[in-house]
């Protein structure tokens, strides 16, 4: 094998583990904040910023929840979009605002109301007009069977009878 092509087959093995690499990285809170905005651009909200009083909260309250890994949300003066993801693979940002922003199919503006059996919850709270900072978390469940990730928005959304934007 001519050396350009070993440096090649280098070039690509370094490039595919930079893939991998990427795919299992920890989500960072522009991570976060970039898949918010965009979600929230695509029905002309306004943005996000971070917040690291309000991500602290949800860390605190992701580590309680992971020794049980139940699917929870918190009560109090924050809003909140939880997800569970099962198994040994790595979730990431991507996967929680993807899945939120996917309950979208659900919701019907003119009515304010979700497809009987279904939820919207996560939806309206990532778009909601007056929310404008976030602070979120991931923490691996105890046991290693999946992750548990909790993003809280200040001011709290899914306000009764009020309409997300």
């Amino acid at each position: 094998m001519g050396s350009s092509r070993l440096s090649l087959i280098a070039v690509v093995a370094v490039l595919c583990l930079a893939v991998v690499g990427v795919a299992h990285a920890h989500s960072s809170p522009a991570d976060w904040i970039r898949l918010h905005n965009s979600a929230r651009a695509r029905v002309g909200v306004g943005p996000v910023s971070w917040d690291g009083g309000l991500a602290r909260y949800a860390r605190n309250y992701a580590q309680g929840v992971a020794r049980d890994c139940r699917l929870a949300y918190p009560g109090g003066p924050y809003g909140a979009n939880a997800y569970w993801g099962r198994g040994a693979r790595r979730y990431t940002a991507g996967d929680a605002v993807s899945w939120w922003f996917a309950e979208r199919q659900y919701y019907h503006y003119r009515s304010n109301t979700c497809d009987p059996g279904r939820s919207c919850r996560n939806y309206k709270q990532l778009v909601w007009r007056n929310s404008r900072s976030i602070g979120c978390a991931s923490v691996r469940c105890s046991g290693g069977d999946g992750y548990y990730m909790l993003c809280v928005y200040h001011p709290k959304g899914n306000i009764r009878g009020r309409r997300p934007y």
